[in-house]
């Protein structure tokens, strides 16, 4: 989405209040739905399909089964996270009923976007002085520049294309997490509060063996990641002079993020604020949109288990949870049940919960929200 090829499809109309007195907005509506921002779309004049904002991707994309429904030409294959993915071409695509974006290129994903088709990647934002409004559920597009920031707060901040990527810039902001300044990536497709990569983790002191942790799944743009993460509390994190207490913070083994950032800004703090975009000076401007930071379901058990060609083998406890308290260690042999049938016993988060490991008998957990 650039300049080039986006065109304002209904005529701008200036908004109410004094704060927007000078300046005129687009608005498209926005709603927030099993953990993603949902914008309709309408593809060559099919639809609308619920679309996921993601500013954390540099492409944007649609799913694999709906581009072939629909038909859309297959322009080339293109490599994202290393891996190769069809890429096709939408003559037209509206979002919000809004905003047109001509020949559109959509890469073809698998996932589970929590019902969404396709998303919309950062470009959304970086390509003109915009708002995400979460308390109002709007869009704001403000194609002459400018934009209501009375009241807002500037971060540290700045866009940046991902080194070697034909896609869309990224936001980055500074913010401290438990007095650490750090880089992060503004990810509305981010489930998690903050992301930090393995080794900005370990340097930082949250990933080691002695620190409360819920072992968590690990979502990639193909698929999930075969290694869980690390979920656990931080103290207090600060975003411009708003305050955080008690974030949850997840670490991940992976490989480090590109443009040098330390991890991710994510959805559960994102939506806390209203996100204002200035892009002539590059910035990003927020406020508190009165939304509570949601709570993210972690592991109630601490128990990460994979099948194997010998059955289901336990291969993570996580430091201070039920699982750690009832005896089980990584290795352990679960027998008694299929793969499917003990990790749907597990996820259950039901009480008491029983398993027969092998050597030792039944070994009894309770569930419980120990983070």
């Amino acid at each position: 989405m650039d300049r080039r090829t986006l065109l304002i499809a209904l005529a701008a109309s200036p908004l109410a209040g004094p704060a927007l007195a000078q300046s005129k907005a687009i608005v498209a509506p926005i709603r927030l739905a099993n953990g993603r921002v949902l914008i309709d779309a309408l593809i060559n004049g099919q639809g609308p399909y619920p679309f996921a904002i993601d500013t954390g991707a540099v492409v944007s994309g649609v799913d694999q089964a709906l581009a072939e429904e629909l038909g859309l030409p297959l322009i080339r294959k293109v490599n994202l996270a290393k891996r190769p993915f069809d890429l096709f071409k939408a003559s037209e695509l509206v979002l919000g009923g809004a905003v047109r974006q001509q020949d559109a290129a959509l890469f073809g994903f698998k996932l589970n976007l929590g019902g969404a088709r396709g998303l919309i990647a950062a470009g959304l934002l970086t390509s003109f002085d915009s708002t995400l409004d979460f308390e109002r559920q709007q869009w704001r597009v403000y194609p002459d520049g400018g934009g209501e920031r009375a009241g807002d707060t500037r971060l540290a901040s700045w866009f940046r294309t991902d080194p070697g990527a034909n896609g869309s810039r990224r936001i980055g902001v500074e913010v401290t997490l438990d007095g650490n300044p750090l880089k992060l990536v503004v990810d509305t497709g981010a489930p998690r509060a903050v992301i930090l990569e393995r080794e900005v983790g370990r340097r930082l002191g949250y990933w080691n063996e002695s620190r409360p942790f819920a072992p968590m799944p690990t979502s990639r743009i193909d698929g999930l990641a075969p290694k869980p993460a690390r979920s656990m509390r931080g103290d207090l994190l600060q975003v411009g002079d708003i305050r955080f207490e008690r974030p949850i913070v997840t670490v991940e083994d992976r490989r480090p993020i590109q443009g040098g950032f330390d991890g991710i800004l994510g959805l559960p703090v994102l939506e806390a604020m209203n996100l204002s975009v200035d892009t002539r000076e590059q910035a990003l401007w927020v406020r508190s949109s009165g939304r509570p930071v949601w709570r993210e379901r972690l592991s109630r058990t601490g128990l990460w288990i994979d099948e194997t060609p010998g059955g289901v083998k336990v291969s993570v406890v996580g430091v201070g949870s039920p699982a750690q308290a009832a005896g089980l260690k990584a290795g352990d042999r679960i027998t008694g049940g299929s793969f499917r049938d003990i990790l749907g016993l597990l996820r259950a988060d039901q009480a008491p919960i029983t398993l027969q490991v092998e050597g030792r008998g039944a070994v009894t957990l309770i569930p419980a929200d120990y983070i």
